[in-house]
């Protein structure tokens, strides 16, 4: 059946799929940080990063990264389990759900009481699978803002006068890896066995597909982009707010635009992939009817918005005149553009990855199993 996970591989203990999955990110949030960080800081600067730059794209970095890995972390082991690539520890009976499979590890003191503390939830009927976008928001706020605002302020106590832009990006990455690896090994921990021992009514998305996609795919997307590019926009622009009418130049407004709209697309689009598969199999959506276009002509979409967004501004330059915007403009319509776009994108890609016949194909292993 076309679309159908076929198991040809043995699952991985849980522990050391736990482990993978720590290591993973925090190299993945390495990465990230440090490409992100270098392309930023030489686009701002050709040797020296100044503090202020420094201190707005560490914060805002950091706060992004406790966000990302609350949501990535929140379905990542879970999407594999689903997968029927992770194998339980056997319990003793003690919780519902958390079983393995025959030769699986036991569990071990820690892993027992964690199960034996999410049981009762498991059991209860109207305990409804936990949002990834709320468990993103609580790791956003308990910890991506606090260490964000002490990241904020230590580069004004150690670097007044700015610092040079590898320095720069290694401590962007080096923290945005400690982070967001901290935060994927508290979630695949208790919270993960609590969410893999839910029945599947537990699981479902209460109300239509529309409703799901506008709801777990858009509006997320359109929040998070106004929020986050809003702020990148302030950071990038060489203009100040303390001058008397702060400017940005016209050649990085149109580099910005087109740049961005790449970015944008590639990324959502991977994310949401992802994410809109995770929940098909997990069964959060049944997904709706339709046969989704050619991988290619897929493509074709987003690469090609992502040309006319850019040609869009072109056009819009030639026609005002403007060399050059406000900041306050700039950093407004920035926000706003983007985050339609990274709507419109987050549409597209879910519905693409939940329509039938692909979508009655996708199960999850445990589900298989069970049945």
């Amino acid at each position: 059946m076309v679309g159908a996970v076929q198991k040809t591989f043995k699952p991985l203990p849980y522990p050391a799929a736990r482990a993978f999955a720590v290591i993973g990110s925090a190299f993945m949030f390495f990465f990230i940080a440090a490409l992100l960080g270098g392309a930023l800081s030489a686009a701002l600067a050709p040797a020296t990063l100044q503090a202020e730059h420094a201190a707005w794209m560490l914060a805002l970095g950091l706060l992004c990264s406790a966000f990302f890995a609350g949501q990535g972390g929140s379905i990542g082991l879970l999407d594999a389990y689903s997968q029927g690539r992770v194998a339980l520890p056997v319990s003793t009976g003690s919780a519902p759900g958390v079983a393995g499979a025959a030769g699986s590890p036991p569990l071990t003191a820690a892993e027992a009481g964690a199960a034996l503390l999410v049981a009762a939830r498991v059991a209860d009927p109207s305990y409804a699978a936990a949002n990834p976008w709320a468990v993103a928001l609580r790791c956003a706020a308990w910890l991506g803002l606090p260490l964000g605002a002490l990241g904020f302020g230590a580069v004004y106590a150690f670097w007044p006068r700015g610092l040079p832009r590898e320095q720069f990006a290694w401590l962007f990455a080096l923290s945005s890896a400690a982070l967001g690896g901290g935060i994927v090994a508290a979630l695949t921990g208790r919270p993960f066995l609590r969410e893999a021992g839910l029945a599947k009514p537990q699981r479902a998305f209460a109300g239509s597909h529309a409703a799901y996609l506008w709801r777990r795919q858009v509006l997320p997307q359109i929040a998070i982009n106004v929020f986050i590019n809003g702020w990148v926009g302030l950071a990038i622009a060489p203009a100040r707010l303390a001058e008397p009418d702060p400017r940005v130049p016209r050649e990085l407004v149109l580099a910005d635009a087109g740049g961005t709209a790449l970015v944008l697309a590639i990324a959502i689009a991977a994310g949401v992939h992802t994410y809109a598969r995770f929940d098909l199999r997990w069964g959060v959506t049944r997904g709706s009817a339709g046969k989704a276009p050619h991988w290619a002509l897929r493509l074709l979409a987003l690469l090609g918005s992502a040309v006319a967004v850019a040609l869009l501004v072109q056009v819009l330059f030639a026609l005002t005149g403007w060399d050059a915007v406000g900041l306050y403009g700039f950093v407004i319509g920035r926000g706003l553009a983007c985050g339609a776009y990274s709507g419109w994108v987050a549409y597209l890609v879910a519905r693409w990855n939940q329509l039938e016949p692909r979508g009655g194909a996708l199960n999850s292993s445990a589900d298989r199993a069970a049945a």
